[in-house]
């Protein structure tokens, strides 16, 4: 649509020739002025040089990249504000100016979080570039500069460098979520988020190289018990790499403080490393990221009435076998409480909705028994005989390697048969998790009245809980 409502200016005709002047087009939220000095153009002329100056009071932005014939598809629109400096010439069309767009939407997108954006560009030869960009959300500015090309029957493609230094990550959380179709309220995060990113080729498929560091505190208030759902004092420092339509995380760095909102909740730890790749066919479904990760938790609360235990320290490796991710690796116990279950129960405290909505790794974790746990039966707490492994002591540094030998351990370790002591699995899967026990009194920590419950007269016994009330598939 190249229509104006109104218009003005001066039209001569001398010896066969038409000549306009002081000529200005108008259209709601739009002006067009010819820069003529009075001279004025001929308006049939194929190799006259015209100047113009564009002025946007509003106006729609595709609109106004319309008017050009530049190809505004999978663009955002926005209301537009600024000058423009526009030459036709014979070898093309080229403007400079400086822009501010407002009220940013997308038909694929949520850019709400975007207050605006103000630009100062250059366009010739079907391609714009950003001597400067900046883009505002809330009190964070994220700067990019470099070009995009918009060749003609071709796809878009860019070289674009983005810069964010210090940014509240309540700011910016909501509009990379948004981005990545996945929802993070601004109430959920807070903290600084530093960023570098350095875009090349086409857009719709970029390679992409940065950085990120992020510090601050998350809260995952969809997650369910009986697992921590706020991260405090979260440290994030890590790689990204992407091209072929994948997007690569390298940790170099990750560790935080694990926590709940509950009364009387003490805080665990965890540390993590690793990568995992991104297919942008999965953007929002991590059962189909290609994982390597390795993590190491120290004293993590959990809800006794799910998991039978109050707290848990160990190594998790977290793998992609088959298609599917694997949580695998060594949990546990000691100085804690074991809740016994009935034997072989298959319902128990059923928790309203599964803990993760969209994620559910395959799991195959050992869990080991040591010093000073109990099992809680008819009142009493029942000393248990420790496993007789090699515990995986945890020590409370923010560092850790991926040749961690009890990375590589997983329940199909442990042998009902051969095993003795006291120990555990975890399978199934992480919403509909089995767990399986063995259990050996420690007799030699027995008075005579406990030796008279009947878990302690049989000495061993299995056990067999399904949290959620069903067999893991």
């Amino acid at each position: 649509d190249r229509h104006y409502d109104t218009g003005d200016g001066e039209v001569n005709y001398a010896a066969g020739k038409l000549r306009l002047s002081h000529v200005t087009l108008r259209r709601p939220g739009l002006q067009l002025k010819l820069v003529d000095n009075g001279a004025g153009c001929d308006p049939f002329a194929t190799n006259a040089t015209t100047d113009t100056i564009l002025k946007a009071d509003g106006a729609s932005f595709t609109e106004i990249l319309g008017l050009f014939g530049i190809d505004t598809a999978g663009l955002p629109d926005a209301e537009a504000y600024g000058t423009a400096q526009i030459r036709f010439a014979p070898a093309g069309m080229s403007l400079s100016g400086d822009a501010r767009l407002a009220a940013l939407r997308h038909d694929d997108y949520d850019l709400a979080a975007i207050d605006e954006v103000n630009a100062n560009f250059t366009y010739a030869d079907s391609k714009v570039g950003f001597t400067s960009l900046a883009v505002l959300t809330g009190e964070t500015t994220t700067q990019l500069a470099g070009e995009v090309s918009f060749p003609p029957g071709a796809p878009v493609s860019g070289d674009l460098q983005l810069k964010l230094e210090h940014g509240r990550a309540q700011d910016t959380a909501p509009l990379l979520a948004s981005l990545m179709r996945v929802r993070i309220a601004p109430e959920d995060i807070t903290g600084d988020i530093d960023m570098a990113l350095h875009l090349q080729g086409e857009l719709d498929a970029p390679v992409l190289t940065g950085k990120i560091n992020y510090t601050g505190d998350m809260t995952m208030s969809a997650l369910n018990a009986p697992f921590p759902n706020i991260l405090r004092n979260f440290v994030i420092d890590a790689d990204l790499a992407g091209k072929d339509n994948e997007l690569e995380i390298s940790l170099n760095q990750c560790h935080t403080s694990l926590e709940r909102a509950d009364d009387g909740y003490r805080p665990g730890a965890l540390i993590a490393l690793g990568k995992v790749t991104i297919p942008r066919a999965a953007l929002n479904n991590p059962n189909s990221w290609r994982w390597d990760m390795a993590a190491r938790i120290a004293n993590c609360q959990l809800d006794k009435s799910v998991a039978l235990v109050d707290k848990t320290s160990g190594y998790l490796r977290l793998t992609t076998v088959a298609a599917r991710p694997l949580l695998s690796g060594v949990l546990y116990l000691e100085n804690s409480q074991l809740v016994m279950p009935k034997a072989n129960a298959e319902t128990g405290i059923t928790v309203a909705s599964p803990p993760f909505t969209t994620f559910d790794p395959a799991l195959s974790v050992m869990l080991q028994v040591g010093e000073n746990v109990a099992a809680l039966q008819s009142g009493m707490n029942i000393p248990l005989r420790a496993t007789p492994l090699i515990l995986p002591r945890v020590v409370a540094t923010t560092t850790f390697s991926m040749s961690n030998s009890f990375l590589r351990r997983n329940a199909n370790m442990l042998d009902a048969n051969k095993t003795k002591g006291s120990w555990g699995t975890a399978t199934g899967s992480l919403n509909y998790p089995c767990i399986s026990g063995c259990y050996e009194v420690n007799a030699d920590q027995l008075s005579l009245f406990m030796s008279m419950i009947p878990m302690v007269a049989n000495g061993r016994g299995t056990f067999e809980f399904f949290p959620r009330g069903t067999v893991a598939k």
